[in-house]
């Protein structure tokens, strides 16, 4: 509901969210992290930020996955949230090195050097 401009309330229609590309829901668990770390990887910055909050204390806990309301941290380091993000940011590494790969190879075809 939002207010109207005399004062009223008026139904909002729900937003639906819709990722980049359709894709078939995942059928494991291991296709579903995947596929996360996969939308993860379209902002890297956030990967990185993960990995910047997602660090390890001197007893090995997370500093960031705390108790809640103690902000004490309790989960074993790496945590899940890390080894996400690791994950992300290894699957921009990998599409980097084929987006190079492929690139070599089209240099390749058309020089006509070799």
């Amino acid at each position: 509901m939002t207010a109207t401009p005399h004062g009223g309330l008026r139904a909002v229609p729900p937003v639906r969210v819709v990722s980049r590309a359709l894709r078939p829901a995942p059928r494991t668990s291991e296709e579903g992290w995947v596929a996360v770390a996969a939308e993860l990887a379209a902002t890297p910055h956030l990967a990185y930020a993960l990995l910047a909050e997602h660090k390890a204390t001197e007893q090995g806990l997370c500093r960031a996955c705390t108790r809640a309301g103690r902000g004490t941290p309790y989960l074993p380091w790496p945590c899940s949230i890390t080894a996400l993000a690791r994950a992300s940011i290894e699957h921009i590494r990998r599409a980097r090195e084929r987006t190079a790969a492929t690139r070599q190879l089209g240099d390749q075809a058309t020089d006509p050097g070799q």
